[in-house]
């Protein structure tokens, strides 16, 4: 059966690089241009842009190595949204000792940060 709309990888892949780019990092360009303002900063703003994207775009392309490119792009959409509800609301880094605590959390705890607006937003994005 012929696909009514297929989709090239390598599109799909700068789609969700660039939708990461723009919807998990609000905080990141708000502290960013709140340091470097856009007027006398646009080419190294600009070039930030650039050089965050190509590295969405490598990171999450090392995973389509193993796997399907359909089900990493929903995974990292996912996360997106996760991630960027949790950095854009409570103000937090996600760095190593974040993922080590990610991993002993309990339920409590757990229960404590699952609220309605993280649903929205990951049902929205």
């Amino acid at each position: 059966m012929r696909r009514l709309y297929p989709v090239n990888p390598g599109y799909l892949l700068w789609c969700v690089a660039a939708f990461l780019l723009v919807t998990g990092n609000f905080e990141f360009f708000q502290k960013t241009l709140s340091v470097y303002g856009f007027a006398e900063n646009a080419p190294f703003l600009i070039s930030l842009s650039v050089v965050l994207l190509n590295a969405i775009v490598f990171f999450v392309a090392v995973f389509c190595f193993f796997l399907p490119i359909k089900f990493v792009a929903a995974f990292f959409v996912v996360l997106g949204a996760t991630a960027g509800y949790f950095i854009d609301n409570l103000g937090i880094v996600i760095d190593t000792e974040m993922i080590r605590n990610i991993f002993v959390t309990d339920a409590r705890e757990v229960a404590d940060l699952l609220n309605l607006g993280l649903l929205v937003r990951v049902a929205f994005l």
